[in-house]
């Protein structure tokens, strides 16, 4: 599988691997906490330095069809699509119900129940005028999807002009022949759990997004 779901060519890492600098941010009101509440809920800012809590989509074929096991090594989503089709994926929690689902029918479109209507991939997910990245609406902030080395890692600003700080990253674990969501403990309680499993689908579906 081609791991860059963006362009050829790698991003140029600064001394700290785990932030990013000269990026314009614009920040909002504090969003709402995940749905599902698998973190207290706070409205403090989170560093770099935030536990990182892994999240693993095991799969025999693709990721499509996908269990996702989370800390101490629990269900926590079900992905799965409607093959032979080449149509719908959806999104299942541990409760039995649809949070999300992916329609690939033509131009891929996306929705989340309660967090996004549907609308295509590519308005969500936007790539960057220069290939090497991709933007990502949730919650109220725009966050980036940034290649780095062997992994895709979010950034988002703290506050105000403070350096970008990682909240996330995706990368494949071949040990385990899975692919692994890190989030930290800030993202989850902003309710970025659920964006950041359909995104590392997205992006490691080996289909096109745009």
């Amino acid at each position: 599988m081609n791991f860059n779901p963006y362009a050829q060519g790698g991003w140029a890492n600064p001394q700290n691997q785990d932030c990013i600098s000269n990026v314009p941010w614009s920040l909002s009101s504090p969003p709402q906490p995940s749905v599902y509440g698998a973190l207290p809920f706070s409205y403090e800012s989170h560093s770099s330095q935030d536990t990182m809590h892994r999240f693993g989509f095991k799969y025999e074929k693709t990721i499509l069809q996908s269990i996702v096991f989370g800390p101490k090594n629990r269900p926590y989503f079900r992905v799965a699509h409607d093959l032979p089709k080449h149509g719908m994926t959806t999104f299942t929690n541990t409760e039995g119900h649809d949070f999300a689902v992916i329609d690939w029918y033509g131009s891929p479109e996306v929705e989340m129940k309660g967090l996004m209507e549907r609308q295509a991939v590519s308005f969500w997910m936007p790539l960057s005028s220069d290939g090497m990245s991709r933007s990502m609406y949730a919650r109220g902030k725009w966050f980036s999807w940034i290649p780095n080395q062997n992994s895709i890692s979010l950034f988002v600003s703290t506050h105000g002009s403070m350096t970008p700080c990682l909240y996330a990253k995706i990368y494949q674990d071949s040990k385990l022949k899975a692919v692994i969501l890190e989030i930290s403990t800030g993202a989850i309680q902003i309710g970025l759990l659920e964006s950041c499993v359909v995104a590392a689908v997205l992006l490691q579906s080996g289909n096109n997004i745009d």
